[in-house]
């Protein structure tokens, strides 16, 4: 019986990983320009993106304290809640 193409077996793994790892280790010409402005704006996607993350994970925090905190009240509201 033979097994199906997407299965993976460990040397498979191995030899994939380390194909793989040559292949980024490895430096090839690049044959191109970057132009100083590609940096800073690389520099300003991570900068976005890194407060966008923290603002996200700052929203979802503040509500799953919220949900907790109505979770485990004795069923008073708590003037601390930020949702009304």
């Amino acid at each position: 019986m033979r097994r199906p193409a997407a299965t993976l077996r460990g040397p498979d793994v191995a030899r994939a990983a380390a194909l793989a790892f040559a292949l980024l280790a490895t430096a090839w010409p690049a044959h191109a320009y970057v132009d100083p402005g590609s940096g800073s704006f690389l520099f300003q996607m991570l900068v976005a993106g890194m407060l966008s993350l923290a603002f996200t994970v700052r929203h979802y925090w503040t509500q799953l304290r919220a949900f907790v905190r109505r979770l485990f009240s004795n069923g008073a509201p708590d003037d601390r809640d930020p949702t009304p």
